[in-house]
């Protein structure tokens, strides 16, 4: 595995997630956990949710293995060609009709608000102003693949820092400018917008950087007509994951007002190790075990060194988020309008989250290789029943303990998603005794760490941060001792962090 390319990633991944909290937290002191939030949290939702199936997960399961495919037969220029006419013109076509039937669209998804007629309009209009975002933000996840495809992992990582800062400064100058939350929310909404755009073009000195060549000569190629039949199954696979994101927005659109904003905080966080090591290794590997089997070679060590390292890295996370969620609440959002309640019922959020952080992690490895093999019947069969399983909890535990059960749930579906991918990747990759061997070693030492060495740090009531740099301190030297090979690797990726800084 390019140990460089992960260590390149995840600092850059680093920098955009600090932000992505910098900007939680910036509308968290603006709006609080309240109506006007839940009003831009549902509005941002809709487009962001197609965003992740026309446009991230397309790319990362459909675009970089099959262009390595055209590539082979001398069609890879052709094949962006088309790909690049196709993103664009079908997300336009989405953001006219997204636009257009807004007020039946947040009637889907929020059903709920219904009830309150000035929330219900308000989310209205933030969906018609933050549609555009689809179209900004699939050209650059094409422009971010393009560059992945060349191993360049470091400026598509970093791109959507310039997302959060857009958000963050048009938010910060509508709050100074009319020091009205409610008229601020608007700002918010269009700096969605304003984001979006320099996103793309952050990307595009870098992909002409590369002299990337693309040639628009229509869509009879034959990789393209592949692409499409591969595209979509990946639909279905990711509509059914966030089937789970529509469901618990519409349950929680009938309960208390700021349950979609608690929510919405905790899972932010809990999208932080996810995006900077979770995604970081699984788009590290995408690009290598795609053109192993291009060339019809075994990409099993890929995988499954992909596998162990993306354990050790997020799974002390769930250590920390449960020993001491309220701590990280209140560093990132207690401000402003964001109060003692908002706190107590974040942090709940975020602790039952947490569970879904490794198998969030590991599933992406697993769906890679499955996209690659042009087998999309298997990913979509397990998120059938993962989604049904999320749902099925969903309404049973909001019926029983309220909006901190949609985030119990979300983590049992993740937790099942990944015990059926492994259960069928399981016959197709080649396993080594030492690799199982690792992964309890990791497991022993993070259940040792959680249980005999948090509560003594934690009782000198040190900072949160200081907790986690001490956990972390203590964290690699045991495994190297345990000689887990990957934590020496860890030490390659502080370093490749120091020469990319």
């Amino acid at each position: 595995m390019r140990y460089r390319g992960v260590g390149s990633f995840a600092s850059a991944t680093l920098v955009s997630r600090i932000l992505g909290l910098i900007r939680e937290s910036t509308i968290a002191y603006i709006l609080g956990a309240s109506n006007l939030s839940d009003a831009f949290y549902v509005a941002f939702r809709i487009p962001n949710l197609l965003r992740d199936i026309f446009a991230e997960n397309a790319v990362q399961s459909a675009l970089i293995p099959t262009y390595f495919k055209a590539k082979e037969n001398g069609r890879g220029e052709e094949f962006l060609g088309a790909t690049l006419l196709f993103t664009l013109g079908s997300t336009l076509l989405f953001t006219i009709l997204g636009i257009t039937f807004a007020n039946l669209i947040v009637t889907l998804f929020a059903y709920g608000f219904r009830s309150d007629p000035f929330k219900f309009q308000l989310t209205v209009k933030l969906t018609k102003i933050t549609f555009p975002y689809l179209w900004l933000i699939s050209f650059a996840a094409f422009l971010g693949g393009v560059l992945n495809i060349y191993r360049k992992f470091f400026v598509p990582a970093l791109a959507p820092s310039m997302f959060n800062l857009g958000v963050i400064v048009t938010a910060i100058v509508g709050y100074r400018v009319t020091g009205s939350p409610l008229k601020a929310l608007f700002f918010v909404g269009a700096g969605v917008l304003v984001g979006g755009g320099l996103h793309a073009l952050f990307e595009v000195p870098f992909v002409l950087k590369e002299r990337v060549k693309i040639r628009f000569r229509g869509f009879k190629i034959p990789e393209f007509n592949s692409f499409l039949k591969l595209l979509t199954p990946v639909f279905l696979n990711t509509g059914f994951t966030r089937l789970t994101l529509f469901v618990n927005t519409f349950i929680a659109s009938f309960l208390r007002g700021g349950s979609i904003s608690y929510l919405n905080f905790a899972f932010r966080i809990m999208q932080l190790p996810i995006g900077l090591f979770g995604v970081g290794v699984s788009t590290v590997v995408n690009p290598d075990l795609s053109e192993k089997i291009a060339k019809n070679e075994d990409p099993s060590r890929e995988i499954m060194e992909g596998v162990r390292l993306s354990l050790l890295l997020t799974l002390p996370f769930l250590a920390i988020f449960i020993a001491d969620a309220k701590g990280i609440i209140s560093i990132i959002y207690q401000r402003g309008h964001f109060g003692t309640v908002a706190l107590e019922n974040t942090s709940l959020a975020l602790i039952f989250y947490s569970f879904a952080i490794v198998p969030n992690s590991i599933s992406k490895i697993f769906l890679s290789f499955f996209f690659a093999r042009n087998n999309a019947s298997i990913p979509n069969r397990v998120f059938a029943i993962g989604t049904a399983v999320n749902i099925i909890f969903s309404v049973i535990l909001a019926l029983l303990i309220g909006f901190s059960g949609l985030a119990l749930a979300t983590s049992i579906g993740s937790l099942t998603q990944l015990g059926l991918l492994f259960m069928y990747a399981n016959p197709l990759i080649s396993k080594e005794r030492e690799d199982y061997l690792v992964m309890a070693k990791i497991f022993v030492v993070n259940l040792a760490l959680f249980f005999l060495f948090l509560p003594v740090i934690k009782g000198l009531r040190w900072d949160v941060i200081i907790d986690s740099a001490v956990f972390s301190v203590v964290y690699i030297p045991i495994l190297m001792a345990l000689r887990v090979p990957e934590a020496r690797k860890i030490l390659h990726i502080i370093s490749t962090l120091k020469s990319t800084s």
